[in-house]
């Protein structure tokens, strides 16, 4: 079993596509470092468990299939996913 945080990181890496300092940033501020371990360390439980394979595959689905928030004309779609500023 993997911690809920290893998993969400791995998720966020495939879900969204955005770069891992903003990934490892906008989940508790962590460093990039952190995100890689975190991917790496999935991909090893993947390929020694194909069950759990297919249940992260279902829940990446069901993720994609949720509705996408509407911001309207006054918030900016790119406030939550805004890169960090530099450190």
């Amino acid at each position: 079993m993997l911690c809920a945080h290893v998993t969400l990181r791995c998720l966020a890496k495939t879900l969204t596509g955005r770069s891992m300092p903003t990934i490892g940033y906008y989940l508790g501020r962590r460093n990039h470092v952190t995100v890689i371990h975190a991917i790496k360390k999935m991909e090893r439980k993947l390929v020694a468990d194909p069950e759990l394979a297919a249940e992260l595959a279902v829940l990446a689905d069901q993720i994609r299939a949720l509705p996408r928030p509407h911001y309207g004309d006054k918030c900016s779609q790119n406030v939550l996913v805004a890169e960090p500023d530099s450190h």
